[in-house]
């Protein structure tokens, strides 16, 4: 394997010393041990095979100043035709397509932009090969940015539709979140990509796809990644205070110097640091084009198992809600249902999504939304909850949306109350033990913190509390169906009824 990278570096070096080869044999040679290199699993190997293939190309391709366009044309198609290959293969000759140089690539751009799109979406059997659609994104960029000076204005949108569809890659495997890898391969691409057409002139650059990206970087730059989030950021300004060389603004960034005011052009920002970016970013929650993004950010954040990123993230979000009217409140409340809707059985968002409103409901600012009890809210979150864990087998997820159907038993809509009782009591005779203890717990404390609101008749209370706290809710659900239908009788609501045997 080491020969195989000093081979390589031999013959980038040779190609950089301009050595004249031209229609020796050994080129052909030559050419077949780069495309060995680029196909073998070793990365080093395949690596050193990249940065030789523009010397190579450039240096012997061109004989005289005249390419020799046959000998070129095999060469990409051979190239195009790896990309069906394995996982390392696909990295090794997209890397490749990348570093082709303008004189090789030119008349060719269109097929070879067309190939990496299709090596950046997810198809089936290549789920877990986040490192090659990364590859693939990255050197989408090269191929764009190197033929930006005479490529068809038509093939701009299929490139930044990649893009857009390569920052909603979450692939999750053991190793983690491995779609962050080409979430930020994106995130690069789309930089260098608006820049260098905005070098070329504003009206080169589509404002309806500059509205779409920045609220995808905004979203990105509040996430739970702090490499993602520094990167994001850092792209995200850089756009904001972009010009062309007429002087004039990147077309298309929504509520441009509204944003600018937050992020001025001279902060000196830490983009990876929690405390410096959240913020910054939380106050685009009052701008309607960007809220519904960085919510999502900020759920996954805020719901997440990093102490340092959930506290600042949430003190950040619970600041800005402090300043917001109620107007600007129920705003934000019908922004959350519908990021709640549409994500619906998508665990990456719904499981922080449970942790989010328990937090949410617990540091009482939407206080003004529960106590209105002609408003909706309440009764939409408990139906998008419930619809949530129907079919749920995960004892996790059921315990957190628990803690939501607690936080709803403060609300001022009686019909809200006794709907999540009801769905508590089908808890407290779940067939997971973890899942009934738990429950019990959560609507012992809850009754005792909303004892004002008379969530149970208040001659009742006191036994209901009992049956809560005494009972051993790991015995049989059969000895706890009937101590269950005495505490929903004793709350007023009708108890659950079997449907069928493992039903419950």
């Amino acid at each position: 394997e080491l020969m195989r990278q000093a081979v390589s570096d031999f013959i980038k070096n040779i190609s950089l010393s301009g050595l004249p080869l031209h229609g020796r044999p050994v080129l052909l040679v030559w050419q077949g041990v780069l495309e060995e290199n680029l196909a073998t699993v070793e990365l080093s190997v395949q690596q050193a095979a990249v940065a030789a293939i523009p010397a190579f190309l450039d240096q012997y391709w061109v004989v005289d100043g005249v390419l020799d366009y046959e000998r070129r044309d095999k060469l990409v198609s051979c190239f195009i035709g790896k990309l069906s290959g394995g996982e390392m293969v696909r990295r090794g000759f997209s890397s490749a397509l990348g570093v082709l140089p303008g004189s090789i690539l030119r008349g060719k751009e269109e097929e070879v932009i067309h190939a990496l799109i299709k090596c950046s979406k997810i198809t089936e059997g290549t789920e877990k090969w986040a490192e090659a659609r990364r590859d693939a994104v990255k050197a989408l960029g090269c191929v764009v940015c190197t033929a930006q000076g005479w490529l068809s204005h038509q093939l701009v949108p299929h490139v930044y539709d990649c893009f857009l569809l390569a920052l909603e890659d979450y692939t999750v495997d053991r190793r983690g979140d491995t779609g962050a890898w080409v979430r930020e391969a994106a995130i690069g691409g789309v930089e260098a990509l608006t820049l260098s057409l905005l070098a070329g002139g504003e009206e080169k650059v589509q404002a309806t796809i500059v509205s779409q990206l920045m609220p995808c970087l905004a979203q990105q730059a509040t996430e739970k990644i702090a490499r993602t989030r520094g990167h994001a950021g850092k792209v995200f300004t850089s756009l904001l205070w972009a010009t062309a060389a007429s002087g004039r603004d990147l077309p298309g960034v929504p509520r441009l110097q509204e944003v600018r005011q937050i992020f001025p052009k001279e902060a000196d920002i830490n983009w990876t640091v929690e405390s410096e970016t959240f913020p910054k970013f939380v106050q685009l929650l009052h701008l309607s084009e960007y809220s519904e993004r960085i919510l999502l950010g900020l759920i996954v954040s805020i719901g997440g198992l990093t102490e340092r990123l959930v506290k600042n993230a949430s003190e950040s979000m619970f600041t800005q809600l402090r300043l917001m009217n109620t107007s600007q409140l129920e705003t934000f409340a019908s922004s959350m249902l519908v990021v709640f809707k549409r994500h619906q059985k998508v665990d990456r968002v719904t499981i922080p999504m449970f942790k989010f409103i328990d937090q949410l409901l617990t540091s009482s600012s939407l206080e003004n939304l529960l106590e209105n009890n002609t408003n909706q809210f309440s009764f939409q979150l408990f139906s998008l909850c419930k619809a949530e864990i129907s079919k749920s087998g995960d004892p996790n997820k059921i315990m957190s949306s628990s803690d939501v159907f607690c936080q709803l038993l403060q609300s001022a809509d009686t019909n809200t109350v006794k709907k999540c009782l009801v769905q508590l009591s089908i808890f407290l005779c779940h067939k997971f033990p973890r899942v009934r203890k738990s429950t019990a717990e959560k609507m012992y404390e809850a009754l005792l913190t909303f004892t004002e609101n008379e969530i149970v008749p208040e001659d009742d209370l006191d036994a209901v509390m009992e049956l809560l706290s005494d009972t051993q809710w790991d015995d049989s659900v059969d000895t706890l169906r009937p101590i269950r239908n005495k505490i929903c009788e004793m709350a007023g609501v009708p108890a659950p009824t079997v449907l069928k045997k493992t039903a419950e």
